[in-house]
């Protein structure tokens, strides 16, 4: 759970309390990180600890998430067509959040048309940074064969996602979340990106930014 990621360095206390404010709110999340790096456990820690009275469905294809959440539905998929066919019904379950792990080629305008129908929901995609994890995403959408094009689905992305998380494997073996940040839009070709929390490599500590400590402090006011 929390307790053990904060125990083990890969995340500080402010952690958890700016995630919850972001599913609280029914932000979408998308958790992104490289090899090794811990995205799973980061899943399941997020799915796992959601309130227990909201319902959860995640789907999943390759991936060996452990759903223990008590309103937790698992739809696991044999193949990459059962696994688009399982995101395109799971919103007949009616949940509250939609868990997907992984992203990896096929699924995501079906993501992305459940956060733009309102559903929060938390996936992870492999990336090697925040932003370079919304790319990726575009180019799956594009890779679907779509009728939108790339300034459509980047308009798209921005406002069905509510915030990337980022994380990687350190030179010491440590998986660390590294950033934080909220999607406040996309204008002039470009996602506008704002960092709630930072690791910094070269000190070796977590940065909480004026934004994140304006977002905990709304959050500590019941504001979301």
């Amino acid at each position: 759970g929390w307790e053990d990621l904060v125990k083990h360095g890969c995340v500080p206390e402010e952690a958890r309390k700016l995630f919850d404010a972001a599913l609280g709110g029914m932000k979408s999340v998308l958790v992104a990180g490289g090899n090794c790096s811990g995205k799973t456990t980061t899943m399941e820690v997020l799915a796992n600890n959601l309130p227990a009275a909201r319902r959860v469905v995640a789907v999943q294809g390759a991936s060996d998430l452990a759903l223990s959440h008590p309103a937790g539905l698992s739809l696991d998929a044999a193949s990459d067509e059962e696994f688009v066919e399982l995101l395109k019904n799971a919103e007949r379950f009616l949940p509250d959040y939609l868990v997907v792990d992984s992203l990896e080629g096929v699924g995501v305008p079906e993501v992305v048309r459940a956060m733009r129908n309102g559903l929060a929901v938390i996936a992870s995609c492999h990336a090697s940074s925040a932003l370079d994890a919304l790319k990726r995403l575009e180019y799956m959408y594009l890779a679907s064969k779509t009728a939108f094009g790339l300034d459509e689905i980047r308009s798209m992305l921005a406002s069905g996602l509510g915030y990337v998380s980022y994380q990687e494997r350190g030179a010491d073996g440590k998986r660390r979340i590294v950033e934080f940040s909220r999607v406040d839009g996309y204008e002039d070709g470009r996602y506008i990106l704002t960092p709630l929390l930072k690791y910094a490599g070269e000190t070796g500590g977590f940065e909480v930014t004026p934004a994140g400590k304006a977002m905990l402090s709304k959050a500590g006011k019941g504001g979301r």
